[in-house]
């Protein structure tokens, strides 16, 4: 400990340094160890995970060959090899915080998702169960980026609406959001008559809509905190 002290025997007081981010933690826990200890980068997508996932790693052994998979995890290793034609394709170790399993992604696949695949980067995969006795293995059919999972995969989106606080052109107000974000999940408006009751309402079947980030913070800025459920 005499290096923290001068020529004169005077101390020098240090300054704490600033903790790391929890990224950057983790991330270093996995270069030196081998391993995660204090947390996994995937339990900030654990939502995501839950909702749109029907196996993790720890349930696969359960399930027979063919099921059909949605599972959520990190890209532990990534291989690429060539089919027999010359056709590029990928073999990838998909991480979640119960293990690791094996993923085949075949060329067509492939040349689709090639740019999300890479090491630590958070994806959610679809595809088909090959189960034996001995392991478990997936072949990926659709790649998605995690941080996109609830725009590209949401079915319903649920708006909350309070009558009693709700401005009277609300209506008006949510027409606009809804024509921009045109896509594929159906919209369901939960009505609120605090203390009473509570109505859904499903407009016109053709209304869908693409429920990304934007979408859902132009909704809430009208409704509220938490006012939009995706499922």
């Amino acid at each position: 400990f005499g290096m923290m002290q001068g020529a004169g025997g005077e101390k020098h007081n240090m300054d704490p340094a600033d903790p790391w981010p929890e990224a950057l933690k983790l991330k270093h826990e996995k270069e030196t160890l081998g391993f995660y200890i204090t947390g996994h980068p995937l339990r900030r997508y654990a939502a995501e995970v839950k909702t749109y996932g029907n196996a993790t790693t720890g349930t696969l052994s359960e399930k027979p060959s063919g099921f059909d998979v949605s599972i959520g995890g990190l890209v532990s290793a990534l291989r690429t090899m060539r089919t027999k034609k010359g056709d590029l394709m990928a073999v990838i170790l998909l991480e979640d915080w119960e293990g690791i399993v094996e993923c085949l992604v075949f060329p067509d696949t492939f040349a689709k998702v090639q740019k999300l695949l890479e090491t630590d980067s958070p994806i959610f995969v679809r595809g088909k169960l090959d189960n034996d006795e001995s392991s478990s293995k997936i072949l990926a059919m659709d790649v998605y980026p995690m941080e996109r999972v609830k725009e590209m995969l949401s079915r319903t989106v649920t708006i909350r609406i309070d009558t009693s606080s709700a401005p009277q052109d609300i209506a008006e107000k949510l027409q606009p959001i809804i024509d921009e974000k045109r896509g594929s999940a159906e919209v369901v408006f939960e009505l609120e008559y605090p203390g009473r009751f509570i109505v859904l309402v499903r407009p016109n079947p053709y209304v869908k809509i693409s429920p990304d980030r934007e979408f859902v913070e132009s909704i809430e800025r009208i409704c509220g905190h938490d006012t939009v459920r995706l499922t």
